[in-house]
Formats: C-alpha cells, structure tokens, sequence
C-alpha cells in the first residue's frame, strides 16, 4: 500500500549518501596487503579527508535536525541518533552539542569540513 510519503521523491542528498555506500562497497573487494606501499599511504590520507567532511557533513545535518528530536518525541537530536543507529549515548549527545556550538559559534567551519576537509576552526 502506497503513502502519500512513497510517492514523494528522495531528497539528491540521500542519493549521494547512496552513492557514497555504493563506492564503499566496491573498496571492499580489495585486499590492501597487495596495494602497494605509496598507494596506502596515499589511500590513507584520502581516507582521512573524506572521514572529515563526511563528519562535517553528519554536523551540518545534526544541526538542523531539532525537528527529528520533535517528530519522534526525543529529549534531543542525540538522543534520537543514538537510539537509532545503536550508538553510544554519550558520544552521540556530544555529536550534538558540538553540532549545534559548531552551528553557533563557527558557522563558516562545517560547511569548509565538508567541502575541504579542513579542520581548523580559524576563518578563511
């Protein structure tokens, strides 16, 4: 039975996030003992970079998320996350105050996370 809510289209964020899953997907057909010793370092440090503006990318969307926390009755988006992914309670609470202080306090840092990978808090 469709609702009115399956016959809505998918955000294009949600397809990227896909997109993204996909990619990880295929990196696991590799086995990293036959990549060579420049390649892994390389890899590792990519790897590093997309961690962070995936991160930044979790921060910019937690910190616009309060009506989540409304919608399915939870103290905060923390709690809900939490709950949701079956992550621990408290680094999941800290996710979200660091969202929200990072929303706040350093507007300019998250989306330069996401988009960069930078981590410094100073301005451009």
């Amino acid at each position: 039975m469709e609702t009115t809510h399956d016959n809505l289209q998918q955000h294009p964020l949600l397809d990227i996030v896909a997109s993204l899953s996909s990619e990880f997907d295929k990196a696991t057909t590799f086995n990293p003992t036959f990549v060579p010793t420049t390649d892994k370092a390389t890899a590792m440090r990519q790897l590093s970079t997309v961690i962070t503006r995936a991160q930044g990318l979790l921060l910019t969307v937690m910190a616009a998320s309060a009506d989540i926390a409304d919608e399915h009755g939870a103290k905060r988006v923390g709690d809900w996350y939490a709950a949701t992914t079956r992550h621990d309670h408290r680094p999941s609470i800290g996710l979200d105050h660091l969202a929200r202080s990072l929303d706040t306090d350093y507007p300019h840092w998250v989306p330069r996370c996401s988009t960069d990978g930078s981590t410094s808090t100073k301005p451009p």
